[in-house]
């Protein structure tokens, strides 16, 4: 069994909200296009907010413009500002994991304002490395991101296990030496956790 001294959490998705999976097939639903469609659209703008601090309402509006569904603007933005919740059973986890001494770190492709958000709910405090990519310039999937955290945590990637909900990002810190969880609820993810002998 190895030996871990550190996990690595995504936000959104995993710690706040539903998985990014479940709120994009709402959202292609919502805007009557497919999948591709979407991706095309969505991957054209994802870094708008992510590195520029563009807000996620102007992001979304260019999305919007792209797929030429500007009649369903309103919708798209009551849809993404209706408030995520906390998966409270996620943070009781964090809280957990750290009593049993482990370091813990938050990687997140969100804008400078949801990191000043989460500071200000108090969450911020629970992660003893805090990297948002509008605060660092370093966005998930690209290594630097995984390669930063693990430095600012002071371990090497096999002491790690990264919990995220987006397969394109698992992928990466599992090349990289991650042990990786695919976040698609609480209960798989204690299941996943108790292998690797955790919790």
């Amino acid at each position: 069994m190895k030996n871990y001294k550190a996990i690595i959490f995504d936000y959104k998705g995993v710690i706040e909200g539903i998985s990014g999976s479940l709120w994009k097939q709402d959202l292609i639903k919502l805007l009557g296009v497919t999948e591709s469609e979407f991706k095309s659209a969505y991957d054209k703008h994802k870094d708008r907010v992510n590195l520029n601090n563009e807000t996620f309402s102007e992001r979304m509006s260019h999305i919007v413009k792209d797929l030429n569904k500007e009649d369903k603007l309103q919708e798209v933005l009551e849809f993404i500002s209706t408030p995520e919740k906390i998966n409270g059973n996620v943070i009781d986890l964090i809280h957990n994991l750290k009593n049993k001494g482990y370091k813990i770190g938050l990687l997140s492709n969100n804008p400078k304002s949801e990191a000043d958000r989460i500071r200000e709910d108090g969450i911020a405090e629970l992660f003893d490395v805090f990297n948002f990519s509008g605060e660092t310039g370093l966005i998930k999937p690209d290594e630097d991101a995984f390669i930063d955290i693990l430095n600012k945590l002071g371990v090497s990637a096999q002491e790690v296990v990264y919990i995220d909900d987006s397969r394109g990002h698992i992928s990466v810190a599992t090349k990289l030496g991650f042990s990786s969880i695919l976040f698609r609820s609480y209960d798989e993810l204690i299941l996943e956790l108790e292998k690797l002998g955790l919790v």
